[in-house]
């Protein structure tokens, strides 16, 4: 039976303490406990620390991603875009008044209070695709003048300016971090 939960973005030992203080027996995370395969719990692990304490974890990481509400729409919100899910539902897609890399780049530190890498493309931006944490794997599945996500790799941004997609990385905590007020709200 679950009598009190904290929502966090990461499952930490300072995360687990929290917990513990407040007397919560379930935290609910944005990223799994577990995102690599791991052979055994360890004494100290996040895993172990969960059991021994007989906390419970709910990690939502994907299917949060895709919600309706989810990260992407939570970022698309602070931003002020209106997005519509695309053909993959990780991804957002909207519309925004026609801008440069510049000002767009500005205008989205200023929302997120974050420092913006990003690559020019060389064109105006109209069309915005959207997907928070990771998202420059999904290259090819961008019909868009512009891409925010919060990593990318010097060579994602090379690959993305080669395909005519001005770059926005405005990092992971960033763009992820904000869906945790988002759940605090729902729940």
């Amino acid at each position: 039976e679950v009598t009190a939960a904290v929502v966090t973005l990461d499952i930490t030992h300072e995360v687990i303490k929290t917990a513990e203080k407040l007397g919560a027996n379930l935290i609910i995370s944005h990223h799994p406990v577990i995102f690599r395969p791991i052979k055994n719990v360890v004494s100290g692990s996040i895993p172990f620390e969960l059991v021994s304490k007989s906390v419970s974890a709910v990690c939502c990481h994907t299917p949060l991603d895709i919600a309706t509400g989810g990260t992407n729409d939570t970022l698309a919100e602070i931003l002020g875009i209106q997005t519509e899910v695309a053909e993959n539902p990780i991804l957002r897609i909207g519309k925004i008044s026609v801008t440069t890399a510049d000002e767009f780049a500005r205008y989205i530190s200023e929302k997120l209070g974050a420092h913006i890498r990003y690559s020019d493309a060389g064109k105006p931006i109209e069309t915005v695709a959207i997907c928070t944490g990771s998202g420059c794997s999904l290259l090819d599945e961008i019909d868009a003048d512009a891409f925010i996500t919060g990593d990318a790799s010097h060579h994602d941004f090379l690959d993305f300016s080669e395909r005519g997609i001005s770059l926005f990385a405005a990092g992971h905590f960033e763009t992820e971090n904000p869906v945790v007020d988002t759940l605090v709200k729902k729940l």
